[in-house]
């Protein structure tokens, strides 16, 4: 019982300090709960949460071209490696006497490349062609002996057999078709046709223009006329303005002053006043005027500071007091150029005279005759390149049997007449000594290395005393003129390649430059490499007439995305010129092609990041009646990237919507009554190339 009393009150007498604590803590729990609550409030509530953004789009109706994107690498279409055993037809060793040629430099067709020793070879000739005399001397003197009547026959043989020679010669020609040798000396006669064409051209034009410079000095100096007419106007309007003005109409004239001054020595003391003429012939302000000037035409001076003090200072001043101020500062950045270009002229007059018609003639033949040499030498190349026709190789064939036929009446004759073995022996001493004279003329001929067509040394693999026989390579030559791209696309992509497309091709080493490309070949040979399929597919850089050949072509690749940066689709021939100009980028450089395998005119467009995918399902999102987005499902075709073909489920002129979309569902969603959000993006399986631009 002691023990229990003893503990209450213990607990009686801590009862008190308990109470004592208690009131503190809550009131720190309570403060604790009101700042949690204050910063809730600040940091959270005061935060706007972000909204997704919905942007509307416009479906159109327009031109789209699908294409495709590879990287390639460029190489020479033309390259040989040479030997000295240029005729194919001897086996010439020797020691190399003279390399006449540099890595890097260009040389023409035929051009001497190198030389063997050739006095061998040489000693071998004159031997081959003393034989070849001694058995026609044999001949003669064996003929001599016949009685007349035998050596007509015998002649006759000799005719036959070199007829029919020929005709079986010719044939192996046409079944041979043309070598490499052949078809270079053919493309390089025709770029010399080209270039022969392109200076009569110039000719021609030149003295047309002669005849026209008396009229074009005539009418400079009428413009000349009017400009100082204008200028004199000009001058008359501000100084009468400024004159009523007083003493701030002095400040004005002298602020206009010094900006004339500026321009005529900007325009007259550089020597060159071209850039003036130009820019103010097609400028419409003082300000566009004076920056124009400070960007193009050399000197010192800041021109667009003082236009910017003469329009703030006349900003007060009436529009036509403005209008004969910009007169006159146009008039004089005018006429220095004007009056140049009059001197010129008469320069010329001085100098070159007006051309007679015997000169105009003249020239014109030339170009028609240059004009014919061109059709000529392309006939040509065309020729080797397809070679043979079937009629070509039957006639060659008919001729080969006539000869023959030929040979076995002769013979007969011969046999019937009773010509002695001695003569038909020795003939075919002759032919052998004729064989041999010309094996040993083409020994001779091959220790001398020409170019067999016009290019650059690309690299040299001999040098003065090496030995070299019939297979060493002794230089790599290669044309510059014809360049092609190499690509290696996947096996999903071989189907949308064709020979013939075109598009365009960028090299990281010329970032500046862009050239039109047509794919010459897709190989169906897969190639395996680390398990993954791939396709060769080659293509050309195409330049001058055979850009032009394309013309239509290339129109459509200019009004397309692709080939939005080669130029204006409306100025087709300032494309074909400065992409001519270009000089083509060297092999092994690489780049990005983009070919355009399909164009598309009047499609019905929408942009694609709008079109979403849920399934086996493609959709948009629409405008409802009731404002609110509304599902719909389309059908599409191709696309280059931005822009998809909707074949089906729109119209031109409605509004899709971009972006994050949330609507509550309907019957024509998934489930009536939940909110659905859909983010738009590029279908799946697009295969699309990412190529800068829009909706042409």
């Amino acid at each position: 019982m002691s023990s229990t009393r003893t503990s209450v009150k213990e607990i009686t007498r801590l009862a008190p300090s308990r109470s004592r604590w208690l009131p503190p803590l809550l009131l720190l729990l309570a403060v604790l709960g009101v700042g949690g609550w204050l910063a809730y409030s600040t940091w959270f509530e005061s935060t706007p949460v972000a909204t997704p953004t919905v942007q509307a789009a416009t479906v159109t109706q327009g031109q789209l071209a699908t294409t495709f994107s590879a990287s390639g690498s460029a190489y020479a279409v033309l390259q040989s490696k040479l030997t000295f055993n240029a005729s194919g037809a001897t086996t010439v060793t020797g020691l190399v006497k003279t390399v006449d040629v540099k890595v890097g430099e260009t040389v023409t067709a035929g051009q001497q490349l190198a030389t063997l020793d050739s006095r061998n070879v040489s000693r071998a000739l004159q031997q081959a062609e003393t034989n070849l005399e001694s058995a026609q001397l044999r001949l003669d003197q064996l003929l001599a002996s016949l009685p007349e009547d035998r050596a007509t026959v015998v002649q006759s043989v000799v005719s036959a057999r070199a007829q029919l020679t020929k005709a079986q010669n010719d044939l192996v020609e046409l079944q041979k078709g043309a070598s490499n040798a052949d078809a270079a000396s053919a493309r390089q006669a025709v770029t010399t046709a080209e270039s022969n064409l392109a200076t009569t051209q110039t000719s021609l034009g030149d003295l047309q223009r002669r005849v026209q410079i008396g009229g074009d000095v005539q009418t400079v100096q009428a413009h000349i006329d009017t400009t100082s007419q204008q200028l004199s106007a000009a001058e008359q309007v501000t100084r009468a303005v400024t004159d009523e003005l007083g003493g701030g109409g002095m400040l004005l004239r002298a602020t206009l002053n010094d900006l004339v001054k500026a321009v005529d020595l900007r325009c007259r003391g550089t020597g060159n006043p071209a850039p003036c003429l130009s820019v103010a012939e097609s400028s419409s302000d003082i300000a566009g005027l004076a920056a124009a000037i400070d960007a193009r035409a050399s000197g010192s001076g800041d021109l667009t500071q003082l236009a910017r003090a003469f329009n703030t200072a006349a900003a007060t001043q009436s529009v036509d007091f403005q209008q004969a101020a910009w007169h006159q500062l146009q008039a004089t950045a005018m006429l220095p150029g004007l009056n140049a270009e009059r001197d010129a002229l008469i320069y010329n007059v001085s100098n070159y005279g007006t051309p007679t018609s015997d000169e105009m003639l003249t020239a014109a033949r030339a170009r028609e005759a240059a004009a014919a040499a061109l059709t000529a030498a392309q006939a040509r190349y065309q020729t080797l390149i397809e070679g043979a026709t079937s009629a070509e190789l039957q006639t060659s064939r008919d001729a080969v049997s006539t000869a023959q036929a030929n040979l076995n009446t002769v013979l007969a004759r011969q046999t019937a007449s009773g010509t002695n073995s001695d003569v038909l022996l020795q003939e075919l001493q002759v032919n052998n000594a004729q064989v041999a004279l010309q094996q040993a003329q083409d020994a001779v001929d091959d220790t001398v290395l020409t170019a067999p067509f016009a290019g650059i040394i690309g690299a040299i693999s001999i040098s003065p005393g090496d030995l070299v026989g019939p297979s060493t390579q002794a230089f790599t030559l290669t044309d510059p003129t014809a360049i092609g791209v190499q690509l290696t696309i996947s096996e999903t992509d071989l189907p949308g390649l064709a020979a013939g497309q075109i598009g365009i091709v960028t090299f990281t080493a010329l970032s500046q430059q862009a050239y039109v490309i047509e794919v010459v070949g897709v190989s169906n040979v897969p190639t395996l490499t680390s398990g993954v399929v791939t396709y060769p597919v080659q293509a050309q850089i195409l330049t001058g007439d055979n850009l032009r050949s394309r013309r239509a072509r290339l129109e459509e690749l200019l009004s397309s995305r692709a080939g939005a940066s080669l130029g204006a689709a409306n100025d087709v021939d300032a494309a074909i010129e400065r992409l001519s100009a270009q000089s083509l980028p060297t092999p092994g450089m690489n780049g990005t092609v983009t070919v355009v395998q399909q164009v598309v005119k009047d499609a019905i467009l929408v942009p694609t990041g709008a079109v979403r995918r849920q399934g086996q399902q493609t959709f948009v999102f629409v405008r409802g009646t009731d404002g609110n987005p509304e599902r719909r499902v389309i059908a599409i075709g191709g696309s280059d990237g931005t822009n998809t073909i909707v074949t089906s489920g729109l119209a031109e002129g409605e509004t899709v919507l971009i972006g994050t979309v949330s609507v509550t569902a309907t019957a024509t969603a998934s489930a009536t009554g939940t909110t659905t959000s859909s983010q738009g993006g590029p279908p799946s399986g697009g295969g699309s190339s990412d190529i800068p631009g829009g909706v042409r």
